[in-house]
């Protein structure tokens, strides 16, 4: 099994979220993209007259426990009619109300990512970029806005976070200096003569 690095509980959560809008609302993408961004590709979007998001996170440990860590997604949308307001929170805290419901549909959609089995051999194969994070429990922890703008004709922003635990089979090398002792598996040490990446 191949488990990517470059992928984050955060790009799981953009395309899961980007796919409950597909099928519960009337968004559509705008100037050719998913519009749910990152701060810096805001400017391609906030012209368009349409519904967009932009995201960001912030990821901690999570307790005593070190393998499961813990994090923020936040969105903040942007739209022109409060029916849209709407659709945006009913869609994202019904999605999200049971946290270990919410967890378990996340992680069905993302070990199935891609289209169908015939036309993308990575759905549901050991390629899958998005195998090796598993969403333990997933909440929205706070809504805001939906509020009249300050002056017409401007747009109706509110911000959505949820909230996020998982575990993730991703490694790294760490340096292991030479002189290093090493335990096998029989109970004898081993010592590293040199300088390595492990």
């Amino acid at each position: 099994m191949t488990i990517s690095n470059r992928i984050i509980p955060a790009h799981i959560l953009r395309l899961y979220i980007w796919d409950l809008f597909k099928n519960n609302t009337g968004l559509q993408e705008v100037n050719g993209l998913v519009p749910i961004v990152p701060i810096e590709d805001e400017p391609k979007l906030e012209q368009s007259g349409q519904t967009y998001f932009v995201y960001g996170f912030a990821e901690s440990q999570s307790g005593p426990f070190q393998e499961i860590k813990r994090g923020i997604f936040s969105l903040r949308y942007s739209t022109q009619n409060f029916s849209t307001v709407g659709e945006i929170t009913t869609t994202i805290s019904r999605a999200f109300e049971n946290s270990d419901h919410a967890s378990k549909q996340v992680n069905l959609w993302s070990s199935n990512y891609g289209g169908d089995s015939v036309t993308d051999p990575l759905r549901g194969s050991a390629d899958n970029p998005f195998i090796g994070i598993r969403f333990t429990s997933l909440e929205v922890t706070y809504t805001e806005g939906g509020e009249p703008p300050d002056s017409e004709g401007a747009p109706i922003e509110g911000i959505i976070n949820i909230g996020y635990n998982y575990i993730s089979l991703q490694t790294v090398k760490q340096f292991r200096p030479a002189g290093t002792k090493i335990r096998n598996i029989n109970g004898t040490y081993t010592t590293t003569t040199q300088d390595e990446w492990v």
